[in-house]
């Protein structure tokens, strides 16, 4: 199996160190590329790298999200005062009639907008030639990702699984008719987006990306990654699925879009794709589960912005041991304080290179752990003048300047090489015929790890990522 992940082309990715490694590849967006990312991207061509380009829809779904937000929030307070009195989530046909109409009339003024925003889904399109790419994000309607960015769901809509259907055909008739006007190396790269919002629906997009011939597809798994609703009970074919308490949906429902698709795709073509990227997707947890999903025989790979924004803006990073994790780093300063046989012995080459040129010095995180044994870390300890700025300089937070460089470049890679080896043993688990077993230990490992929800929704995610689960 081919497992990649292009990484978001930045200053901080494209180093030295990173092309060492080397990354699956850059992706890059034409309404991205100033001056300084366009002449990154001909320097990734001339090292004769991937260059990955996105067709920059991203930036209007979330304008269309920032326009309609403040509605769909108040339509989503009423939806949730209906939840509370039933105890449970809501399922098809109990939403009041009225509150139904008004979800209903959003979704048309989202679709309506993402029309005027988007044109046919491919405006950026000389963009993205210009950038000499080797493969190119295809045509889109964003209508379904502004939907889920604005949690107009089938359930609180009152819309037909024939919408998302009628969308894919519309999008995949495109595609073919695209493909022709590009040359040779890129029609043979082309990757167009399909949309789904289920498995029922992705189930749809695979048949109808088959019935059209097209070998290599992406769909955005940004948008159900972004979901921090929960629901108590999913839909697959005519059966619904009741789960004990309410899981969060960006899990569940990744691993059923992905096997629906691949379902959907095989039960027209009686193979699998040739090719497929997942948009948006980089957490630890998920690639190997959605990998399983796809039941071998297509190259997958990933992207996301979410190893920099975690690294950076939220101070995550991500560990492979002793479970595929995201971990705070205030977290990880309490943890190394609490025991002085503990240290940060990470053998990427970002943070040994980082280690080196700003040593730890565990001996303030113990004085400190000492001197307030029942306190959690906080913010203020990291930043400078703070009891530990000094003693986890890779934890720290300095406002700016070369240290503040240094730290974002560590973390970013860090995240971004723990990806890495999560994909390398999902290759290396596939060559070897083991990868459900592999995926098997990988979720073992992580239940205990998290809270009720999150281990019940991989749980159920690793059974719909391998069970029968019947005609669509």
């Amino acid at each position: 199996m081919s497992a990649r992940f292009f990484f978001n082309l930045s200053p901080d990715t494209f180093t030295p160190a990173n092309v060492d490694l080397p990354p699956g590849g850059y992706l890059l967006a034409p309404n991205n590329a100033t001056p300084q990312l366009a002449e990154l991207a001909r320097q990734v061509r001339s090292e004769g790298l991937d260059l990955m380009a996105d067709n920059g829809n991203f930036t209007l779904i979330g304008q269309v999200r920032a326009a309609l937000s403040q509605e769909s929030d108040a339509l989503d307070e009423r939806a949730d005062a209906v939840e509370t009195l039933l105890g449970r989530s809501l399922r098809p046909g109990e939403l009041p009639e009225r509150l139904q109409a008004d979800y209903f009339d959003l979704s048309v003024r989202a679709h309506q907008l993402a029309r005027t925003l988007a044109g046919t889904g491919e405006a950026s399109l000389a963009g993205q030639l210009a950038l000499d790419p080797t493969q190119v994000i295809g045509v889109e309607d964003i209508t379904a990702a502004c939907w889920l960015a604005l949690d107009l769901e089938r359930t609180y809509t009152g819309r037909r699984r024939r919408d998302w259907r009628r969308m894919n055909t519309t999008v995949a008739r495109r595609a073919v008719d695209r493909i022709t006007t590009l040359p040779n190396d890129l029609a043979s790269h082309y990757y167009p987006v399909a949309s789904a919002e289920s498995y029922n629906t992705a189930h749809d997009a695979g048949a109808v990306f088959a019935e059209h011939g097209l070998t290599r597809i992406s769909m955005g798994f940004g948008a159900y990654m972004a979901d921090a609703n929960y629901t108590d009970h999913v839909i697959i074919g005519r059966r619904r699925i009741d789960f004990a308490g309410r899981l969060p949906n960006r899990y569940t429902r990744t691993v059923l879009a992905a096997r629906g698709f691949w379902d959907g795709y095989r039960s027209r073509a009686g193979h699998a794709p040739r090719a497929f990227h997942f948009l948006g997707l980089g957490a630890p947890i998920m690639l190997p589960l959605v990998a399983l999903a796809s039941g071998g025989g297509t190259a997958l790979s990933f992207d996301a912005t979410s190893p920099i924004k975690d690294a950076v803006r939220d101070g995550v990073l991500y560990v492979t041991t002793p479970a595929y994790l995201k971990i705070r780093i205030r977290k990880s300063a309490g943890w190394l304080a609490s025991d002085p046989d503990r240290v940060w012995d990470c053998p990427c080459p970002f943070c040994t290179t980082f280690t080196k040129r700003f040593p730890f010095t565990y001996s303030l995180g113990h004085a400190w752990r000492h001197a307030h044994p029942d306190q959690d870390v906080t913010a203020a300890d990291l930043r400078p003048d703070g009891a530990l700025y000094d003693a986890y300089p890779l934890f720290s937070e300095p406002p700016s300047g070369p240290r503040r460089d240094a730290v974002d470049h560590a973390r970013i890679g860090h995240n971004h090489w723990a990806l890495e080896q999560i994909l390398s043993a999902i290759r290396a688990s596939a060559d070897a015929g083991t990868l459900h077993a592999h995926v098997a230990a990988v979720v073992a490992a992580y239940v205990p790890t998290t809270s009720r929800p999150f281990a019940e929704a991989v749980t159920h995610g690793l059974r719909f990522a391998t069970d029968e689960l019947g005609e669509a």
